[in-house]
């Protein structure tokens, strides 16, 4: 039965059996005694990563088995006043005995720990077991109870505020950063720890001589889940204002070699199945369509959906490894809002009320391949990937009049890397690395929009039933990277020389069309309503587009590395030649630059001990416009806006840095960072926006501006062992100083924000336990030398949940969530109140789940973002019952 199912969901290979490594021995005191149940476990030497834990028996023996290839392993011993043991051996079955020595009575509290969280100076483990209770399911229920880590309503997964770079089951990157895949699928009860990996280098050949401030984390599994093919099915059926459906089938098999992580899932109960996550190339035209909320999809989101996953590793022999993954997925979502856009212009304000409709299609394949060799004196990967989606949309927004869209995309994206490293075998300090990579996109795009707008631009002032904006988008970047590891070494000074060359190549074509049949009062008219479609190209051609935009870019440097013990500093200093070409076939925007630049960049760490560290960056940058930002035919981005950027090539010239202070002690499962962040920014161009009425035209104009950002942030993290108690705090401010050129004005917009977030989990008892997660925000934007401003935006927004588990496999779980927003003079409070009873027999369990019990029909929010305030009262999901069930097919 297994391997019919594992061939259904796989076109994998036989099997093969591996051989074991096992080590056995006994644990003695100082007296010969002995030592009952102290702890033994077995690290990897390089990162000190566990393979395997145990605990001696009332004899004081114990056994770890692994299936390690390591030449060395690290095993390790420890317990109650017990002093920790370390000893390093081969990798072959044998017997090793400790002799550990007795310590005070005030190591209790550090052995006690240990069991749940212990880790080196860039690592961090933690036992599942110690965190995970009976109501967590997967195992991102439990990485939310973990101090340090938070899982974002997305999925993605942060360590002190920090994103993880890396996802890694058993050492091995299968899902390549979906790994939401595998974090909402893998049950918690099959994971023995979870590694979180600070300071993170994936490339063995660069260690000691590329410092990197990565965060990767590791799913370590238990062995019995180990060479398993399970297959998980959910199933649900329900009622909302219709039927509501969800399925899905989950096929995993995790081994030493072969890993493999299939789903194939539908739903129409709020989770989407598509992404943009490769996608290289974006419309430069869109709807006016409601936008979602900040909330939980699963909250807001009224669709159709359908998706088929297929990820699947294979290790190869000498460090090798060959991933494929496969992604097939389409969603119909519909969205209703209704919003008020507030306009800050210097001397006044504009208001625009719209009630938005919309439905949308989108289908997407994806699929990737990918080989990596991984030593410690080569390295190479080969990565190719190829995504192609289409997309279509029809949306409605009353503004007083009734507006219809539409909108119709297909974009197809391909991009490959090859990532070499060769060291020499005589001086491993020494070699050569080549990095390439190559990407293409394209996508055509048709908008059309009912009546015709913009009408004394586009039709010397008179109406017209229908605009049509098509554009055709390409662009082509490929970026080569040569650097000699090393050319000079001084003692611990590393001079490694490198060579540069991009270039990029972008196209546009566009035209905006009128169709001059005209509509009557009460309708819009079909587009071909006499049988005649009937079109007329304005006169002139500074409504369409034919340009290509051309960059190339060699360059030249050196990185000098410092690295000694608790110091590490990294200079990069480069010299740059570029050559920009932007060709107008139609208009007048034709213009060449050539230019000689130098962007140098300066990191610095310090490691004042094994708990504190401290960091700083500091780098310049100079950005030119691409062709998004350069074409001068007219384009309507959509029915309130028209753009063109007549203007010639221009630069952006800037500098920022950070300074971040991060603190870890892992026997107090406390964890810490603050940082500071500056930015300051000199523009060229000022992109001058015009109103007229509701329509906005937005013009490039030769005039220079500066700008700067500040933001600064606190994160703190602590676990008890009191009660399981875990705490996340993260508070933020933020500041921002930005130029526009409005109606014909240069103002100056300031923008100041405050955010704070608190998460907590507790178990009050054996059965009760309670999650919360608040947050606290507050927003202003002003103009200066105006009078008009505006009011500040405040939110509290807090999640609470209490899981009761009752006899007889029942269990409780009432939650609330709760919003208060205060903007423009009102208030707003909104409240979401849902209710599940879970039951579980043997292995399979069943809920019942039922949401938005108080049934709010809309969520209300509100924001600033540049000259404009935003708010919406945006239809949520009406209230829901749901009885699922979740059980092991095999």
């Amino acid at each position: 039965m297994k391997q019919i199912a594992l061939f259904i969901f796989v076109f994998f290979f036989a099997i093969p059996t591996f051989a074991q490594t096992t080590i056995s021995g006994e644990v003695l005191n100082e007296k010969k005694q002995l030592v009952f149940n102290a702890s033994v476990m077995l690290l990897r030497v390089a990162d000190s990563l566990p393979m395997a834990y145990t605990f001696t028996d009332e004899k004081g023996h114990y056994q770890l088995v692994t299936q390690s290839e390591e030449a060395k392993l690290l095993i390790a011993v420890y317990g109650f006043n017990l002093k920790r043991q370390f000893k390093e051996v081969e990798n072959k079955t044998q017997t090793v005995d400790f002799m550990v020595q007795e310590e005070a009575l005030q190591l209790k509290e550090v052995s006690v720990k240990s069991k749940k969280i212990w880790g080196g100076n860039d690592t961090v483990n933690y036992v599942v077991d110690a965190f995970r209770d009976t109501t967590d399911i997967v195992i991102a229920d439990v990485l939310k109870k973990m101090p340090g880590i938070e899982v974002k309503d997305d999925g993605k997964v942060e360590y002190k505020g920090k994103p993880i770079s890396k996802f890694y089951i058993e050492n091995m990157d299968m899902l390549q950063g979906r790994y939401n895949l595998a974090t909402t699928s893998i049950a918690a009860s099959d994971v023995a720890s979870v590694q979180v990996m600070e300071n993170h280098q994936e490339v063995r050949a660069l260690q000691n001589i590329q410092f990197s401030d990565n965060v990767a984390l590791n799913i370590k599994l238990k062995e019995n889940a180990k060479g398993t093919f399970a297959l998980m099915a959910d199933l649900g059926a329900g009622w909302a204002d219709s039927l509501q459906y969800e399925g899905s089938l989950t096929g995993m098999y995790f081994a030493k070699r072969n890993q493999f992580l299939g789903t194939l899932k539908a739903n129409n109960s709020g989770t989407n199945l598509v992404d943009n996550e490769n996608v290289t190339v974006y419309p430069m035209a869109s709807m006016v369509e409601p936008s979602a909320p900040g909330i939980s999809g699963v909250r807001h989101t009224l669709n159709r959906s359908q998706g088929i996953t297929l990820n699947s590793l294979h290790k190869l022999k000498n460090d090798t490894d060959i991933s494929f993954n496969l992604l097939v997925g389409g969603d119909r979502n519909r969205k209703s809002s209704e919003s008020h856009t507030l306009y800050l212009l210097p001397d006044d304000t504009l208001s625009l009320v719209e009630r938005m409709q919309s439905l949308e299609t989108a289908k997407m394949l994806e699929g990737s391949i990918n080989y990596n060799l991984n030593k410690d004196l080569d390295y190479l990967k080969i990565s190719l990937i190829a995504s192609g989606h289409r997309n279509w949309g029809e949306g409605f927004v009353d503004n007083g009049e009734l507006i219809r869209q539409e909108e119709n995309y297909q974009s197809l994206c391909a991009k490959a890397n090859i990532h070499w490293i060769r060291k020499s075998r005589r001086d491993p300090e020494s070699g050569v690395e080549f990095n390439s990579t190559t990407s293409y996109g394209t996508l055509p795009y048709g908008l059309q929009v009912a009546p015709g707008c913009f009408p004394e631009v586009l039709n010397d002032g008179e109406d017209y039933a229908t605009t049509l904006q098509n554009t055709g988008y390409q662009s082509f970047k490929s970026e080569n990277f040569l650097r000699f590891l090393t050319s000079v070494v001084w003692k611990r000074l590393r001079i490694m020389p490198y060579f540069n060359f991009s270039m990029e190549e972008q196209s546009l074509n566009s035209d905006a069309l009128c169709v001059i049949a005209r509509r009557n009062d009460e309708a819009i008219q079909p587009l071909c309503s006499d049988g005649l479609l009937r079109f007329a190209r304005n006169d002139g051609d500074q409504f369409s587009n034919d340009i290509r935009w051309h960059k190339y870019q060699p360059a030249a440097g050196a990185y000098f590395t410092y690295d000694r013990r608790r110091v590490n500093v990294t200079l990069m200093v480069p010299v740059q030649l570029r050559y920009l070409q932007l060709d107008d076939r139609i208009g007048t925007a034709s213009d060449k630059q050539f230019k000689v630049l130098s962007q140098p960049s300066l990191s610095f760490r310090y490691d004042f001990s094994h708990n504190w560290k401290v960091s700083t960056k500091i780098a310049t940058y100079n950005n030119t416009p691409s062709l998004r930002t350069l074409y001068s035919g007219y384009i309507m981005q959509n029915y309130r806006t028209l753009s063109h950027y007549d203007c010639p090539l221009a630069d952006t010239y800037g500098a920022n840095g950070s300074l971040t202070f991060s603190y870890k002690n892992v026997m107090k499962y406390a964890f810490g960072d603050f940082s500071v962040n500056y930015n300051r920014y000199r523009n060229e161009v000022m992109y001058a926006q015009s109103f007229e009425g509701n329509t906005m035209v937005i013009n490039a104009v030769e005039q220079p501006s500066w700008g700067d950002y500040l933001s600064v942030s606190l994160y703190a993290g602590k676990g008890f062992s009191w009660k399981k108690l875990n705490i996340n705090a993260k508070c933020s401010y933020g500041w921002g100083r930005s130029p526009h050129l409005v109606q014909n004005q240069v103002a100056t917009y300031y923008n100041q924000g405050w955010n704070a977030n608190l998460t907590a989990s507790i178990a009050i008892t054996d059965y009760i336990f309670f999650n919360n997660k608040g947050s606290w925000s507050r927003f202003t934007t002003s103009v200066d030398g105006f009078t008009a401003g505006s009011q500040p935006i405040v939110s509290l927004i807090d999640n609470a949940n209490l899981s009761v588990v009752l006899p007889f496999g029942l269990s409780v779980t009432p939650s609330v969530e709760f919003y208060h927003t205060r903007s423009e003079g009102r208030t707003d409070n909104f409240v979401l109140l849902d209710f599940s009873l879970g039951y579980t027999f043997r292995k399979v369990k069943f809920s019942l789940d039922v949401n938005n019990i108080l049934n709010a029909e809309s969520f209300i929010y509100s924001y600033y973002s540049g000259i404009y305030g935003y708010y919406s009262a945006y239809s949520i999901r009406p209230r829901s019952i749901m009885l699922s069930v979740r059980f092991k097919v095999i």
